[in-house]
């Protein structure tokens, strides 16, 4: 299945991910998988990573579904970090239906900017989304 999470009760944080060929019945069972998860609460921020898909069929009916169900709540903050001009779309309607219900969600192209608006540090992310990080430069060396 294209679509994971891993919860990090420490950071309060649900890090989310969907990749390769994504359709409606994949993010519509990773919502409800991570709904019925007892380590899940609603309070917790959400790093969710899209920039992995290549190919989808997601719908605009399902993110519509989607944002019906109300998984996070206050004082959550929710990033998708994605690609796609498709998935940034569907990013930005899922935010729009959102809107008014207390969360905090944003739609961006970059870990950096999803770490800095959540705000996480590289060195909380697991292992398999701090490989999503672009290297960092080398400091020079001093004279």
């Amino acid at each position: 299945m294209p679509a994971k999470y891993l919860i990090d009760r420490r950071l309060g944080t649900v890090f989310s991910a969907v990749y390769g060929f994504v359709t409606d019945e994949d993010l519509l069972g990773h919502q409800q998988r991570l709904a019925a998860d007892r380590r899940f609460s609603s309070g917790f921020n959400q790093l969710f990573w899209v920039r992995d898909v290549i190919e989808t069929t997601v719908t605009g009916d399902c993110v519509r579904e989607a944002a019906r169900a109300t998984l996070f709540g206050p004082p959550s903050k929710r990033v998708f970090v994605v690609a796609r001009t498709t998935a940034f779309g569907f990013a930005r309607m899922f935010q729009a239906l959102r809107a008014g219900k207390d969360e905090r969600i944003h739609v961006c192209r970059t870990m950096d900017e999803a770490l800095a608006w959540l705000p996480l540090a590289p060195s909380d992310l697991p292992l398999a989304w701090a490989r999503r990080l672009p290297p960092r430069a080398s400091p020079s060396p001093g004279p």
